[in-house]
């Protein structure tokens, strides 16, 4: 009877951790996008919507090809399917606010379910875990994901590949490894780095072997499966021309520090691998393992980038990689030992104090693309509207919506453009039924924005109070 009124406590603290964490987050980020995201398009969504998509729905001529054709050495099924969505309701006027907003409401529910998942099984740490995520996932590091629609495929890659990686943990059965594949599917339908997911997910199998979960021809059956079916969805998708690699000892730096992030999860794959883990341990180690992978594909395809100053669309991946690490160190502390909790309570205060401390920046990056987009915005009413032609003439390369000046020109001059850019931007005599309802609906949330938000955030952390004051008293499941 206890053992069944304990599952109970931890499947209702559970849900309530996801509707506090989901009710907090999509306020802010839903706050975010009313007041910074621009209905125009954005670099990316001029050639993946208004050019492939727009143009062809307003000729009566869509093409079918454009599904599965690359826009950057990527698919993005998902985002094209959510920027279609938008314009057949929205009878071809582009809006990209509407596709923000259904973004963020994925994403808070994917990070809600993903923390409050993870959280359930650090015990007395989870509290904090979960605070210094909330953080993270809250405060805008990963601006350019919030206010611009293309850049949300980062969302649907790790919504499906965490999601394979917990199936195949979890799920027996044919038809468990049915679901691992379609999942593995939808993360390379994604992006082209979503095929690591089934590199990952076939080791989670020989994990579940050693593990003792999985007999020994079962997992190596399976795992045969998943790597089959990995190399030919691979084949079968498009694939882009040879990327450019770049290493140098800027890299090799990037690499060790990457290495030292990932060091609790080498130790908890080590008490795996001597049979003292648990299937949450195999899910944080995989997890990880999936993070480092992809940040070796920034790295190696991105000079640009850097660990320590990131570009804010890598956020999400970098923050799974790290948080993945962080919930193994939690769980290396619960199991034994003096050292590891003094390690989990200091990386746990490090990144409470390091996400506020780091805040200030995000905000800063955030509001200055968003005056950009605003001054761009303005540029193109010119334009179109008042003839003016030499309003992108001499303009700084960061303002300009597209980042080929003269294909910019070309496109606002182009009649059905400006139809679809609608009756602010373009020349549609009066907005469609969808957006005119989207501006409504957002000018009521914005007149009363600070008390709804308030409301909103004070709901989510009453919701997740009890949660912090038990703490203390709750143990990890197994």
């Amino acid at each position: 009877m206890k053992s069944v009124r304990a599952d109970g406590d931890v499947e209702c603290g559970f849900w309530r951790m996801v509707a506090g964490i989901f009710v907090v987050l999509f306020a802010v980020r839903t706050a975010m996008v009313i007041a910074f995201a621009p209905e125009m398009p954005f670099y990316d969504e001029w050639d993946g919507v208004i050019v492939a998509m727009a143009q062809p729905m307003l000729a009566h001529s869509p093409a079918s090809a454009f599904w599965l054709a690359l826009h950057n050495e990527h698919v993005m099924l998902w985002s094209k399917a959510l920027s279609y969505l938008q314009l057949r309701i929205g009878d071809v006027q582009y809006d990209n606010v509407p596709v923000c907003l259904v973004s963020q409401l994925l994403y808070a529910a994917m990070a809600a379910a993903l923390i409050a998942g993870a959280a359930r099984s650090l015990g007395r740490h989870r509290g904090a875990f979960v605070a210094c995520a909330l953080l993270i996932v809250a405060l805008p590091y990963s601006w350019e994901c919030v206010i611009a629609s293309w850049a949300n495929p980062y969302y649907f890659l790790i919504a499906f590949s965490i999601a394979a990686i917990i199936l195949a943990v979890r799920v027996r059965g044919a038809s468990g490894v049915a679901l691992v594949v379609a999942c593995m599917a939808g993360a390379e339908l994604s992006m082209g780095s979503g095929a690591f997911a089934g590199a990952v997910v076939s080791f989670a199998y020989v994990l579940r072997c050693r593990n003792g979960d999985l007999r020994v021809a079962t997992a190596w059956v399976f795992s045969a499966v998943v790597v089959l079916a990995t190399v030919a969805i691979f084949i079968l998708l498009p694939h882009a021309a040879p990327v450019a690699l770049h290493w140098g000892w800027l890299q090799t730096g990037e690499a060790m520090l990457a290495m030292l992030l990932l060091m609790p999860a080498a130790c908890l794959l080590a008490r795996i691998v001597q049979r003292r883990g648990a299937s949450c341990d195999i899910v944080f180690v995989c997890v990880a393992i999936w993070g480092g992978m992809q940040l070796a594909a920034i790295l190696l395809a991105r000079p640009e980038f850097r660990l320590w100053y990131p570009i804010s669309r890598y956020i999400d991946v970098l923050a799974c990689m790290a948080f993945a690490s962080l919930a193994s160190l939690c769980r290396l502390a619960l199991a034994n030992g003096q050292m590891w909790p003094r390690l989990a309570h200091a990386a746990l205060v490090f990144g409470i104090v390091a996400a506020l401390a780091g805040s200030p920046i995000a905000w800063h990056w955030m509001t200055w693309r968003a005056g950009n987009e605003a001054e761009a915005a303005l540029r193109i009413e010119r334009h179109i509207n008042h003839g003016d032609h030499g309003a992108f003439t001499h303009v700084a390369q960061e303002i300009l919506p597209y980042p080929d000046r003269n294909r910019l020109m070309a496109l606002l001059d182009a009649p059905d453009v400006r139809y679809i850019l609608g009756d602010r931007l373009g020349t549609r005599p009066a907005p469609s039924a969808f957006v005119a309802a989207t501006r409504h609906f957002t000018a009521a949330l914005s007149r009363y924005a600070c008390w709804l938000l308030a409301l909103a955030i004070g709901s989510g952390l009453l919701i997740l109070m009890p949660m912090w004051r038990r703490e203390a008293t709750l143990t990890a499941p197994t």
